[in-house]
């Protein structure tokens, strides 16, 4: 696909960051000494998740933004080792675009797995995350969706891998989304852009390696788990957790362990909400990361 193809709003970027290309969006001038927001999106995602975000950040929230594909999503470097997709090299992904970019630490915002990263990048180089903000993280509690459960089964996997179709990735994205609002975000266009962007080499791919770092077909590992809860009472920075619902994808009442155990956290619970609080509430979700980045 195109440069062109992939917002009419935002301009493309691409740097090395530790051997892989990177791709992202920026937007947003750097003000004061605060540390620029990076945005990462979810498995089988990509930037285009944050577009109805960057502009509000940067101009309304008063932050320099960065979107940054994850590694093997949109239009990032997709390794084809497995190897590559460990939770830490994941992270260390992130670590090493900030480098690049000569940004010594950042606000991390991450939906879903991208929460589950920003928690990673916290664990390992504390220093350099000065707050996050967890939207609906992955990877705090033993269950998720069964659907993605299931990709990370063998020969499952490989169909996902290798037969994108219209159909599954409608079913799967109507149950990202509220039922009483999902017709209306889930239409053909925008069903075509996730086509467009899975059937490039290696996407799909990646997305299963990523699935795979965390769980199986029983839900989420327990080792990662574990180690990540073991890190959290240790994580100073403050935090805001913001979750639907009516979230089938990862329930809510799995922030219960951020709570209890991070140190400076805030919990924003929204109804007749699902898995994507930043596309489904744009509003109330911008009115809450606002607040939330004015009283740090």
């Amino acid at each position: 696909m195109s440069e062109a193809n992939l917002s009419s709003s935002f301009d493309s970027h691409f740097v090395d960051a530790g051997g892989v290309k990177a791709h992202y969006w920026t937007l947003g001038t750097k003000t004061n000494n605060d540390p620029p927001l990076l945005l990462l999106h979810g498995v089988a995602s990509s930037v285009l998740e944050f577009q109805q975000n960057m502009n509000f950040l940067a101009n309304e929230a008063k932050q320099q933004v960065y979107a940054l594909d994850l590694l093997g999503h949109g239009w990032t470097d997709k390794p084809q080792d497995p190897v590559m997709y460990t939770i830490e090299r994941q992270a260390q992904f992130i670590l090493d675009f900030m480098t690049a970019l000569d940004i010594s630490a950042a606000q991390l915002l991450g939906w879903s797995h991208g929460g589950r990263l920003a928690l990673q990048c916290a664990a390992m180089e504390p220093e350099r995350v000065k707050s996050m903000i967890l939207v609906a993280p992955a990877g705090t509690g033993p269950n998720v969706l069964l659907e993605l459960r299931l990709a990370t089964l063998p020969g499952i996997g490989a169909c996902v891998a290798n037969f994108p179709s219209a159909l599954s990735f409608r079913i799967l994205w109507r149950k990202v989304f509220y039922h009483d609002t999902s017709s209306s975000i889930v239409t053909n266009e925008f069903i075509q852009k996730k086509l467009e962007i899975a059937r490039q080499p290696g996407t799909q791919y990646g997305m299963v390696c990523c699935l795979r770092s965390l769980l199986n077909y029983r839900g989420f590992l327990r080792g990662p788990l574990e180690q990540i809860e073991s890190k959290l009472v240790d994580m100073k920075m403050p935090v805001l957790v913001v979750w639907g619902k009516d979230d089938l994808f990862l329930p809510y009442k799995q922030h219960k362990v951020l709570k209890d155990k991070i140190p400076s956290v805030q919990v924003e619970l929204f109804e007749k909400c699902g898995h994507a609080p930043h596309m489904e509430k744009v509003d109330l979700f911008h009115d809450k990361v606002a607040a939330f980045l004015k009283s740090i």
